[in-house]
C-alpha cells in the first residue's frame, strides 16, 4: 500500500504514535528532533498576525455601518453565553478543591499588575505588540482601522489588498500542515522523551479537572450548543469538527483548526442555501474578531488560580473570588502563549509567589493539549453561529440546548464531589516533611519541654487567668 492513499489523518496518527515510541526508546536523544517540531510551529504561527490583521481590515472595512451594526447586535450574546457556561463549569469544578488553610506570612500584592493587563489590551506601540505577542491590543488595533477604513469611499483597491493577504496566508497554513505527520513525529518524540513530571500526587486533582473539564466542553457542551442553535444533530457536529481540533491537539495550536473552520461553515452554508453574493466574507471577519475572544482554554487560567489557592495555602476574600472569572477572562484573551502573561498578571494581583508561572509552564507539558482543543472548539462555536445569526438562520431548540446544558454540568458536578473526595482520601497518606525536622542534639541535651495540643493549651491559659 502506497503512503499516498493513506488518509491525511491516518497519516498524522501514525506519526503521533511513532513519536511516541521513538521517544520511550531512545529518550533524550530525540532532542535532536525538536528544531523539526519548532520550525513547524513557527511557520503557522508566522502568517497568524498577517490573517488576523488584513482579515479583519477587510471584512468590517467592506461591511457598511449598518452591516456592522446589525453584526454586532445578533453576535454579542453568544460570546457572552460562550463565556459564561465555561467559567461556571470552571466554576464547579473548583468546588473539588479542599478549602485553603492560610499560612503564616501572608504575601503582599505588586501594585504594578494594573499596568500589566492594560498592556495586553490596549494598543501603544504595534511593532511592541506584535513582538510581544499581545493579540488582544493587534486585534482592537485592527478593528479600529476596519471601522475607519468604512468611511472611505475610495477603498476597493486598498480593501483587495487585504483580501489577497488574508487567502494568501490561507494557503500558506494548507501548504504548512501537509507537513504534519513529519512534524507531529517529531514533538511527540522530544516530548516523550524529555517530559518530567515530579510531585504528580499533589497535582493529580488538578489536572484530571482540567482533562475533564476540556473533554466535556470540548465534545459535548460546545457541540451541543452548535446544535441547539443550528439544526443539526450533535452526532454530525461532532465528526465535522473532529479533524480540525484533532490537528490543533497534535500541533498545539489552534490557529491550524482555521481552515477547517472556515471549510466547515463554507459546508453548512451551502446546505442551508445562503446567498454568497450577500455573505460579505463575514465568515472570515467573524473568525479574525473570535480567534483571540474565544479561546476557551486560556479560560482555564482561572481553574489554575483556584488550584494555587490551595496549593500555595493562600486563601483569598470573597470579593477576589468574585473578580477571579472576570480577570481571568479579560487577561486570557490572545493566543495560548499569552496565559502566561495571564498567569503573570493574576499571580501578580492575588499576591501568589513568583514560582506560579513556573509551576503554570510545568504543568502544560500535560495541559496544553486539552487547552488547545478547548480553544478550537470555541473558535468553530462563534464563528459558525454568529455567520448563521448575521443571516438570521438561527433555529433555536430549546431541548437541546436544556439537555447539552444540564447533562455535562451534572456529570462535572459528580466528577468535581468524586475528586473532592479523592483528595481527602490521598491527604492523609502524604508525609508531611515538617515533622521530620529536628534539633541537633547538642541544642537539645539538657533542655526540658512539655509539648501542649492546641486544646490543652487553651485549658492551661485558662487555669492561669484564674
Amino acid at each position: 500500500m502506497k503512503i499516498s492513499s493513506i488518509g491525511f489523518t491516518t497519516q498524522v496518527i501514525i506519526g503521533l504514535v511513532l513519536g511516541m515510541l521513538a521517544g520511550l526508546f531512545f529518550g533524550e536523544y530525540c532532542k535532536v528532533l525538536a528544531p523539526i517540531g519548532s520550525i513547524f510551529v513557527m511557520l503557522l504561527e508566522a502568517v497568524l498576525y498577517p490573517f488576523l490583521v488584513s482579515s479583519l481590515i477587510y471584512g468590517l472595512g467592506r461591511l457598511s455601518a449598518e452591516n456592522f451594526g446589525k453584526l454586532f447586535k445578533r453576535g454579542w450574546h453568544f460570546y457572552i453565553l460562550i463565556w459564561a457556561v465555561t467559567l461556571l463549569a470552571l466554576a464547579v469544578l473548583i468546588r473539588a478543591l479542599p478549602v485553603a488553610s492560610p499560612l503564616l506570612i501572608d504575601q503582599g500584592r505588586n501594585s504594578d499588575s494594573a499596568s500589566q493587563f492594560l498592556q495586553l489590551i490596549i494598543p501603544r506601540n504595534l511593532f511592541i505588540d506584535f513582538t510581544s505577542i499581545y493579540v488582544p491590543a493587534v486585534v482592537l488595533f485592527s478593528i479600529l482601522l476596519g471601522l475607519a477604513v468604512q468611511r472611505i469611499e475610495k477603498k476597493a483597491s486598498a480593501l483587495e489588498l487585504f483580501d489577497v493577504i488574508s487567502k494568501s496566508c490561507l494557503l500558506i497554513w494548507k501548504g504548512i500542515i501537509k507537513f504534519s505527520p513529519i512534524a507531529v513525529f517529531a514533538l511527540f518524540a522530544n516530548l516523550f522523551g524529555t517530559i518530567t513530571i515530579t510531585q504528580l500526587d499533589n497535582l493529580i486533582v488538578y489536572l484530571l479537572l482540567f482533562i475533564a473539564a476540556s473533554l466535556v466542553l470540548t465534545f459535548w457542551i460546545v457541540p451541543g450548543l452548535i446544535s441547539a442553535f443550528i439544526d443539526f444533530p450533535i452526532t454530525r457536529i461532532i465528526k465535522e469538527m473532529r479533524e480540525g481540533i484533532f490537528m490543533s491537539a497534535v500541533t498545539m495550536l489552534p490557529v491550524t483548526s482555521i481552515p477547517y473552520i472556515l471549510q466547515l461553515v463554507d459546508k453548512f452554508t451551502e446546505e442551508k442555501k445562503f446567498d454568497k453574493n450577500d455573505e460579505y466574507s463575514i465568515k472570515e471577519t467573524v473568525l479574525s474578531f473570535s480567534y483571540p475572544l474565544t479561546q476557551l482554554g486560556n479560560l482555564f487560567v482561572y481553574l489554575f488560580m483556584g488550584f494555587c489557592i490551595f496549593y500555595y495555602k493562600h486563601p483569598v476574600n470573597l470579593l477576589y473570588q468574585l473578580l477571579m472569572p472576570v480577570l481571568s477572562l479579560l487577561s486570557s484573551f490572545g493566543t495560548p502563549i499569552a496565559t502566561l502573561n495571564s498567569i503573570s498578571f493574576m499571580s501578580t494581583w492575588l499576591g501568589f509567589t513568583q514560582n506560579t508561572t513556573d509551576l503554570y509552564v510545568d504543568l502544560m507539558t500535560i495541559t496544553r493539549y486539552f487547552q488547545v482543543i478547548a480553544s478550537a472548539a470555541g473558535i468553530y462555536f462563534i464563528t459558525i453561529v454568529v455567520t448563521f445569526a448575521f443571516f438570521r438562520r438561527i433555529k433555536f431548540n430549546k431541548t437541546r440546548f436544556a439537555v447539552h446544558l444540564i447533562l455535562p454540568f451534572i456529570v462535572l458536578c459528580v466528577t468535581s464531589f468524586g475528586l473532592y473526595e479523592l483528595e481527602a482520601w490521598l491527604s492523609p497518606k502524604r508525609p508531611n516533611p515538617y515533622l521530620s525536622y529536628s534539633l541537633p542534639p547538642d541544642v537539645r541535651s539538657g533542655v526540658n519541654a512539655t509539648v501542649y495540643k492546641e486544646r490543652d493549651a487553651g485549658l492551661k491559659a485558662g487555669a492561669q487567668d484564674k
